[in-house]
């Protein structure tokens, strides 16, 4: 999906943001309008696979509530939830578990 040239600043900040931001700081981006669902040009991850590496479900909660795709694949075809099983996080795996059956769409888990 492409990016409003506007919005890609944000877009990457935010990426950073789920990688090594606090929580607060992933919140003002996204109330400031960054893109939840953007992927990065080299892994093809998202927000949400950075958060799901990380182990925290507070951020992941707050990106799945912002907008992030539950079942975005990376340039493996692994999505954020499958990051989660890999490292043995069952807590992050049933919050994006839970946003795939809440939007209706369980196919990729």
């Amino acid at each position: 999906m492409e990016v409003d040239e506007g919005l890609h600043e944000s877009a990457r900040a935010l990426l950073r943001a789920s990688q090594l931001g606090t929580l607060d700081n992933i919140k003002e981006l996204l109330k400031a309008g960054a893109p939840a669902w953007y992927q990065d040009e080299d892994l093809g991850w998202s927000c949400l696979h950075y958060a799901a590496e990380r182990r925290e479900p507070a951020i992941i909660k707050a990106l799945l509530r912002g907008g992030a795709i539950w079942n975005a694949v990376d340039e493996w075809g692994r999505t954020a939830g499958e990051i989660c099983i890999s490292l043995g996080d069952q807590e992050g795996w049933e919050l994006i578990r839970n946003e795939g059956i809440r939007t209706g769409g369980l196919s990729r888990l």
